[in-house]
């Protein structure tokens, strides 16, 4: 099903998309390749919102939600608490949704939507890949290479 639903047309929305990506090629590595994986395109609010405030490394939906949706939007989860779970999925889904929406918003309003969509975002599926495949960086080469390209600080 997930295979399904990640190859379809159009954006898809996951919160920590590297780790649903990871966990697609390690239990589906017969059925998937690398370059598939490579073709995904994932929305992920985490990184859209890291991308607003680089300093705030949120790493809880809930807080993401709080933080750029609202008091309203957050109490949400809490109330979906006693419902079906079929109705917890569908208002997580939802809050999923806005939140991603209200960043994309932002993002705009700050002119980052464009390096969200090609920087950011291709970089999801190559460090998934990467990472699954255990394929490492040579943080040396990395730097020296920094250098001769006047890169003056590298963070690793």
């Amino acid at each position: 099903l997930m295979l399904r639903i990640l190859s379809c047309r159009g954006c898809i929305i996951s919160f920590k998309a590297k780790d649903l990506l990871r966990t697609v090629l390690q239990h589906c590595k017969d059925s998937v390749s690398w370059k598939q994986a490579s073709e995904w395109e994932i929305l992920d609010p985490r990184i859209a919102g890291w991308l607003l405030d680089p300093g705030d490394n949120v790493s809880c939906f809930r807080a993401l939600v709080l933080k750029h949706c609202g008091d309203s939007s957050a109490s949400q989860l809490t109330e979906a608490a006693g419902n079906t779970k079929l109705q917890d999925l569908c208002a997580g889904l939802h809050l999923l949704h806005q939140l991603m929406m209200d960043l994309r918003a932002k993002l705009q309003a700050h002119h980052l939507w464009k390096l969200f969509c090609t920087v950011e975002l291709q970089l999801i599926p190559i460090l998934a890949v990467m990472e699954t495949f255990r394929i490492h960086v040579n943080k040396e080469d990395l730097k020296r290479t920094s250098e001769l390209l006047g890169v003056s600080r590298l963070v690793l």
